[in-house]
């Protein structure tokens, strides 16, 4: 039994939090919401780079795409090729023009003909950078924003230890009768206990992701290097010894499917290609093979068992919080509780709001009497705000 002396504080301490940070985690729910179906949102600002799937064998080969790319690009230097980035998107590639500017291509998964061209930096860029560091760039401000998932996992439990015999609360569903503010605090319990599964995990793998900003990444072993060349890559580098190497590093690794390949960036790099095999799905992580583009000897294959330490966890970590662990059904339901724990954020602000009202006056309600209750937050969120928008700007704007 928990006492009411401890239950008394913790709902202090949820209180607290919940008030202060409301504005911050609400940023943080949406964000994640977004994240989750960002490159179709993307892709609905460029509707060429939608695509009907592809059976299984009648895809275009790396190869296919890299020559139409730079037929399309000349001069051009490809470092990323990666298929299908989901289901229905086109297969992506990233280079560098011949005038030195970044962009991704995107070639139809079947034939490999160039569709569209976009930006290297897109919404998806944004929208991450947004959730992982509030635009900031450096190692600090990531691990600022991983460390408020302490914060929420304290708030998450505070919650539930304050509400009383919560596994009872799924289907107690808020009356009308009791008024607004009975009908908001029923309807944040409601909402709260649906969510606090998915809370406890968005908080535990943000706390994961905060030990991988303070350094503790884990090993994972490295392909050995290629014989050195004169160039970056080696004389009549193309399609064909691409899908050279890609047909050994299917033969090597058995049950291995290659979705990105990463082309030799420096004169001893090889050819590095990355995927699942039947053995390791998403939960496990990738494997990857490099194959040397001069010799085709194998330089090294990394399995997800080869891992040590945070580098093993990482991509199940990754597969929690982003919402891909069960394919587009867990993506679909990740983004309906993020979007859910945003509303938690609203209504639990709202019932806060009406227990500590601080004058009748009709002018101090809704925003006015939440900034009034913010106290000295709300010049440290001007601050933020400003901060990020500027930031945004001098990073993405046209200038």
């Amino acid at each position: 039994m928990i006492s009411r002396t401890l239950r008394t504080y913790t709902f202090r301490i949820h209180k607290w939090l919940g008030l202060n940070l409301a504005i911050f985690f609400g940023v943080m729910f949406l964000s994640g919401a977004i994240l989750v179906v960002s490159d179709e949102i993307n892709a609905l600002m460029h509707p060429k780079t939608w695509a009907t799937p592809v059976p299984v064998g009648q895809e275009a080969s790396f190869g296919t795409i890299y020559d139409s790319v730079m037929d399309a690009y000349p001069g051009g230097t490809i470092f990323v090729q990666r298929k299908k980035p989901q289901t229905w998107l086109a297969d992506r590639t990233f280079l560098t023009t011949a005038q030195g500017e970044r962009v991704a291509v995107w070639s139809d998964p079947r034939t490999a003909q160039v569709v569209d061209e976009t930006s290297a930096v897109n919404f998806r860029t944004i929208i991450r950078e947004l959730h992982d560091s509030l635009l900031v760039p450096g190692r600090l401000a990531f691990v600022l924003v991983s460390a408020t998932s302490l914060i929420l996992l304290s708030s998450v439990v505070a919650g539930l230890i304050t509400y009383r015999r919560f596994w009872k609360g799924f289907l107690r569903l808020p009356s009308r009768q009791s008024g607004d503010r009975g009908f908001q605090g029923g309807l944040h319990r409601l909402i709260a206990v649906w969510v606090s599964l998915f809370l406890l995990l968005i908080s535990l793998t943000g706390a994961f992701f905060l030990t991988t900003g303070l350094g503790m990444n884990g090993f994972t072993p490295k392909p050995q290097a290629a014989i050195e060349r004169l160039s970056m890559r080696p004389d009549g580098f193309d399609g064909s010894v691409i899908d050279a190497a890609e047909k050994i590093a299917r033969a090597t690794l058995k049950g291995f499917v290659p979705a990105t390949l990463v082309a030799p960036r420096s004169k001893n790099d090889g050819i590095i290609f990355s995927g699942f095999t039947d053995k390791h799905g998403t939960l496990n992580g990738p494997s990857t093979v490099a194959i040397d583009p001069t010799t085709m000897e194998v330089l090294g294959i990394i399995r997800p068992t080869d891992t040590r330490g945070n580098a093993r966890l990482k991509p199940l970590m990754d597969a929690i919080h982003f919402g891909h662990w069960g394919g587009d059904a867990s993506r679909v339901l990740w983004v309906v509780l993020g979007i859910a724990s945003f509303y938690l954020m609203l209504s639990g602000v709202k019932v806060m709001l009406s227990r500590t009202a601080i004058a009748n006056s009709a002018s101090n309600t809704g925003w006015r009497r939440f900034l009034s209750a913010l106290g000295l937050f709300r010049w440290l969120y001007m601050l933020v705000i400003l901060g990020v928008v500027a930031i945004g700007l001098l990073r993405y704007g046209p200038f």
